[in-house]
């Protein structure tokens, strides 16, 4: 009789895991999850807890990945994702329910931009798009999400190592040399100063002969 292959993850050891994370990582491996379910499993996931019938699309919603980042743009512009809470020297380090759906739909969005990359489909726009709202959280100039403590974009803790590489793939076919190593660097400059050696010779490998010249050119 053949043994039963082991089980690689136990549930129980999962459980005991997931109650020492916070509401941003929560809600991003819940997507993940909901992600590789049918719709049939879906209803079955949520049918004590919603009614299917107020789960269907809107009229509005965004049908191409491309409209779904610019959706998200636009609504955490407008302060949609923007929801502040009473803290002080015992919860600074809560979020809020606007901060973690944030900061869970940012970072689905962001995996979707390295994974659309890396299976050749152009998505420098969303980079751009996404990017951009790490600069103006950093800006402080709008409300587009709210941090207890030391508020910044780094708290979205984006993996560089992965990201770079999979938006320097698009942003290659997109743009000059010169525009290539600005960008790079801009980015590097404003969100991974830490990491710069190591990124720009990601950038590097993935560029023209010509990118990575003007890249070496920069220092």
């Amino acid at each position: 009789m053949t043994p039963m292959p082991k089980t690689l993850i136990s549930q129980a050891q999962l459980r005991k895991q997931l109650r020492q994370f916070d509401r941003s990582a929560l809600h991003a491996m819940l997507g993940r999850a909901l992600e590789q379910l049918s719709d049939e499993q879906l209803c079955t996931v949520v049918a004590d807890y919603l009614r299917p019938e107020d789960l269907r699309p809107d009229d509005d919603e965004p049908t191409t990945f491309a409209g779904e980042v610019l959706d998200f743009h636009q609504r955490s512009v407008r302060g949609e994702y923007y929801e502040s809470f009473d803290y002080n020297s015992r919860n600074y380090h809560g979020q809020s329910a606007g901060t973690a759906g944030f900061i869970a739909e940012f970072t689905r969005l962001l995996e979707r931009c390295v994974v659309a990359s890396n299976s050749g489909a152009e998505a420098s726009a969303e980079f751009a798009l996404l990017f951009d709202l790490m600069d103006k959280i950093d800006e402080c100039n709008d409300d587009i999400v709210f941090f207890a403590d030391e508020g910044g974009a780094w708290q979205l803790y984006v993996d560089w190592r992965v990201v770079v590489p999979a938006w320097c793939t698009c942003l290659a076919k997109t743009t000059t040399a010169q525009g290539f190593a600005d960008a790079v660097l801009n980015l590097i400059q404003n969100h991974a100063r830490c990491q710069r050696d190591e990124l720009v010779a990601v950038a590097a490998s993935v560029g023209t002969p010509e990118q990575r010249a003007a890249l070496a050119a920069r220092g």
